[in-house]
């Protein structure tokens, strides 16, 4: 029988779904923030809701933690010259991963966190893996990057065994050090591309004292030293201004590049708050901690994801109207957030008015977001 090339069989539609990392992690993401706030709101609403489970583990886990995992299996291998992680291993993760989400929901918390601490120290061994496969075995982020998902791994599993401040530790020594790695060297490299100059050489000890900087303030928040989070806050939040200066990322841009410039500033923005509120006031309503996880996490996610997304789907990488919109909301979200902590802090009662407000907003934002680049993730 003679070979026709049209007989070559088509792939089948879950195929082109799971035929890169990225797609299978930043569509449950989408998912899961629309999702979980959901929930927040009708926590917020008097529902019969664990506000704990559904807006922190959740959106840390879900959200955040979810579409990092996605972003750090497609670019990891790049950064380092390597192989793509095989599909049997990123899939086995998803499917670990998204078991842990699933048995939170149903409240096997500790259960859960087992599986989920599991699924990233595994992660992290793939990732080591592929560095040492790659032509650029000494590509620092990357080891940083990869550590850091095992220590994220250790640390939830450790909290299934004993009862601390999770939140403070996952966040300042696992989520907020992981994505500022990959901003600080992807940042400098985007506007070198555009601007076509030399990316500025960091020095050698920023990225150790950047990372110190961080698990150091989650330890003083832990115990409540105060002197010591407000002195590293400010110290970090100069050395963050200092990094910005330095490789000129306040430049006029494509709106594609300002988005990240924003983000970053927010992280130099998020660390004076936290400086001054550690002094100045007992208790602010999470004022700082939705800078960083609103300003900065979800600023240079939206701007990361949409890079990707356009990037591994063939289209041209810029930011187009609904990009904008999409970013400004989270704009939006923030101020409101911050508006909400300040009317807190002085004692009105309309504070509540503003974060039902920004929860909405936040909703809005994700469905955008899903109706715009949900086929280009999905493969339909």
């Amino acid at each position: 029988m003679q070979w026709n090339p049209q007989q070559i069989k088509q792939k089948t539609w879950f195929e082109r779904f799971s035929e890169q990392p990225h797609q299978l992690f930043f569509t449950s993401a989408l998912f899961f923030a629309v999702f979980f706030m959901v929930g927040t709101f009708l926590s917020l609403m008097g529902l019969n809701i664990d506000f704990q489970r559904v807006h922190i583990f959740g959106l840390i886990y879900g959200v955040f933690i979810n579409a990092i995992l996605g972003f750090l299996l497609t670019v990891i291998p790049r950064y380092t010259k390597s192989i793509m992680v095989k599909k049997e291993d990123y899939t086995s993760i998803w499917i670990l991963f998204h078991l842990g989400l699933f048995l939170t929901l149903i409240g096997f918390e500790n259960i859960s966190k087992a599986f989920i601490g599991s699924t990233l120290v595994y992660c992290s061994i793939v990732f080591i893996e592929t560095i040492l496969q790659g032509m650029d075995k000494k590509q620092i982020e990357s080891w940083y990057l990869s550590i850091l998902v095992g220590i994220g791994g250790l640390i939830t599993l450790f909290g299934v065994f004993v009862n601390f401040d999770f939140t403070a530790i996952i966040l300042w020594w696992f989520l907020f050090p992981l994505v500022f790695v990959v901003a600080q060297r992807m940042l400098p490299a985007f506007y070198g591309v555009y601007f076509n100059t030399n990316v500025q050489q960091k020095h050698v000890l920023f990225l150790p004292l950047s990372v110190f900087g961080f698990y150091a303030i989650g330890l003083s928040i832990y115990f409540n030293l105060d002197i010591i989070t407000a002195l590293v806050s400010f110290a970090m939040g100069m050395l963050i201004l200092n990094f910005i200066i330095q490789n000129k990322l306040y430049r006029k841009a494509p709106a594609i590049l300002s988005i990240l410039f924003i983000g970053i500033s927010w992280l130099s923005i998020g660390f004076f708050s936290l400086a001054i509120e550690s002094i100045l006031l007992e208790y602010s309503f999470s004022l700082s901690l939705h800078i960083f996880t609103l300003g900065f996490l979800s600023t240079l996610l939206i701007g990361f994801g949409y890079r990707v997304v356009l990037g591994h789907s063939g289209n041209k990488i810029e930011a187009d109207k609904t990009a904008i919109v999409i970013f400004s909301i989270i704009q939006f979200v923030l101020i409101s957030r911050i508006i909400a902590s300040i009317l807190f802090i002085n004692d009105s009662k309309v504070w509540i008015g503003f974060i039902h407000l920004g929860l909405m907003f936040w909703i809005v934002l994700f469905a955008l977001w899903i109706i715009k680049q949900g086929k280009l993730l999905i493969r339909f």
